[in-house]
């Protein structure tokens, strides 16, 4: 009974965050992009903004790269999140 609890909680929290991550992601995507010089490795902090709203954009409209970030963010938080109950579980039983 104890196991049915954990793996209901790891869903749960799983497949909100997912949910919600991949929401985040997807709404990256209406990020508008504009030109930008692409051949300095300093960049001033204009560019560096725009560089990083041009990434933001990529991964937003990307839908593997939003399935795979979002996946792994809710893999990792539910992990996280019910990891300590399954060792009490774990640590009880024996």
């Amino acid at each position: 009974v104890a196991a049915t609890y954990l793996w209901i909680g790891y869903a749960a929290v799983q497949f909100s965050l997912y949910a919600r991550t991949s929401d985040y992601l997807t709404s990256l995507a209406v990020v508008p992009i504009t030109p930008h010089n692409t051949h300095h490795i300093l960049l001033p902090p204009s560019q560096f903004q725009q560089r990083r709203q041009d990434l933001l954009h990529r991964i937003g409209s990307n839908p593997t790269a939003v399935a795979f970030l979002s996946g792994g963010a809710a893999g990792t938080c539910a992990t996280l999140a019910t990891y300590p109950f399954d060792l009490c579980r774990t640590a009880l039983a024996a």
